[in-house]
């Protein structure tokens, strides 16, 4: 039976969402590259030595793993104007395999953790996808990697667009002005991929879809 799909949406600057597209890859970041300090740190532990061994479990970990974040949403705002080059840039929207990605719980204060439990799988598997609550905006999804390879030109790794990771969308940041960046509008129709323009909504502090034809923009 084919596994249930869900929609999530990865932003970027246009420079780099016109490549991904181009290349049919997205970028795999190193645990030990994520932008949050306090990845994989959501555990209060309080003894020095407890510390050092939790700290030596995680670096196991983040050595040969990466991860590629996404959000489940493209209407809030302050997420284009973080990862998206203050809405100038672009929002990529995939089905992926619902089973397949880790959905991440906000918290406001670092959880205890019994001791006969601290290192154990199950323990590190549930602080890998917790994060402090201010992040709850992106109502993040995650696909979890082996590091493969790196890319022997720039030295960073990826994925292919495959099977499990279908794109289907490209959303048009609120500020997006390029109309001939590149001419693939009509292939990737034909494939299916719908190419939508965002707005602010009125009313309210969301982003929405474009409904006035005329305002359509091309990428």
């Amino acid at each position: 039976m084919k596994s249930e799909t869900i929609r999530v949406y990865k932003f970027y600057p246009q420079r780099w969402a016109l490549e991904a597209i181009q290349r049919k890859r997205l970028k795999i970041s190193p645990f030990r590259e994520l932008n949050d300090p306090f990845e994989f740190l959501a555990a209060n532990v309080k003894k020095k030595e407890d510390r050092d061994s939790f700290a030596a479990a995680i670096a196991s970990l983040s050595k040969d793993h990466g991860l590629i974040s996404f959000s489940k949403s493209w209407e809030n705002p302050v997420i284009w104007s973080h990862y998206a080059d203050s809405h100038r840039g672009i929002a990529l929207g995939f089905d992926i395999p619902k089973d397949q990605l880790e959905k991440i719980e906000y918290v406001s204060e670092r959880i205890e953790i019994s001791k006969d439990k601290r290192f154990d799988t199950e323990t590190i598997s549930k602080i890998k996808r917790l994060k402090f609550d201010h992040w709850s905006y992106e109502k993040e999804r995650r696909l979890i990697y082996k590091l493969p390879l790196a890319d022997p030109v720039t030295g960073l790794y990826f994925t292919g667009f495959n099977e499990t990771l279908v794109l289907k969308e490209i959303v048009l940041g609120a500020r997006y002005t390029s109309k001939s960046a590149i001419q693939w509008t009509e292939e990737l129709q034909m494939d299916g991929v719908d190419i939508i323009t965002s707005r602010l909504k009125f009313g309210q502090f969301q982003i929405g879809k474009q409904r006035n034809k005329n305002l359509w923009k091309t990428l």
